[in-house]
């Protein structure tokens, strides 16, 4: 008896522990993309106060570019659940509410699908760059893996954020994308379907 009160009183732990664990994954990923673009900036001035002083700073291109793929890559999951993606919003709000829920199960359904077979396929990528031994073209020529996993750590934190909404969905939740738009809408600010 003891035991299966203990059990029971466990599990909101576990799930409310799942819930903190993937949240601070899909801040920390957003708050690298920020950090990514802010060395963007960072590298751009750099490179212009030092163009200014007759020196140039080698690889800023190649790094500026990665820079910029790992921003967009590490910004997916946040953009995600904030409701920023394009969705079939216009259509879906028109059904009635259980087949809402149905196609909108679909839909996440498909997106996990594609989300995961884009975050398995990067991950092959990576697993044949480290391999192979493969390079980055051009001044700075570190294995090319290496800025490749901002986009692994995107496709995949993507995959588990469409997953995570998905399982709230058929649990009987709000998808948080639902959720942040409700939230805007509540602000006052429109949607922008």
């Amino acid at each position: 008896m003891m035991r299966e009160a203990v059990a029971a009183a466990a599990v909101p732990v576990r799930r409310n522990a799942l819930r903190r664990t993937l949240d601070a994954a899909y801040r920390a990923s957003g708050a690298l993309a920020a950090l990514c673009l802010a060395s963007i900036a960072a590298v751009m001035l750099l490179q212009a106060l030092l163009r200014n002083g007759g020196i140039l700073l080698p690889a800023a291109d190649e790094i500026t570019a990665w820079l910029c793929g790992a921003t967009v890559f590490l910004a997916l999951a946040g953009t995600y659940r904030q409701g920023e993606f394009i969705r079939m919003a216009l259509l879906l709000g028109r059904l009635p509410r259980r087949l809402r829920r149905i196609c909108e199960a679909g839909c996440l359904v498909t997106a996990a699908a594609f989300a995961g077979y884009w975050a398995f396929w990067t991950a092959v990528t990576v697993a044949e760059h480290i391999e192979f031994g493969d390079r980055a073209h051009g001044l700075l020529a570190i294995p090319i893996w290496i800025p490749k996993l901002a986009m692994l750590a995107g496709t995949a934190a993507l995959f588990v954020a469409v997953l995570d909404d998905l399982v709230t969905l058929l649990r009987g939740g709000r998808p948080s994308y639902d959720a942040a738009g409700e939230a805007r809408r509540a602000d006052g600010v429109p949607d922008h379907v």
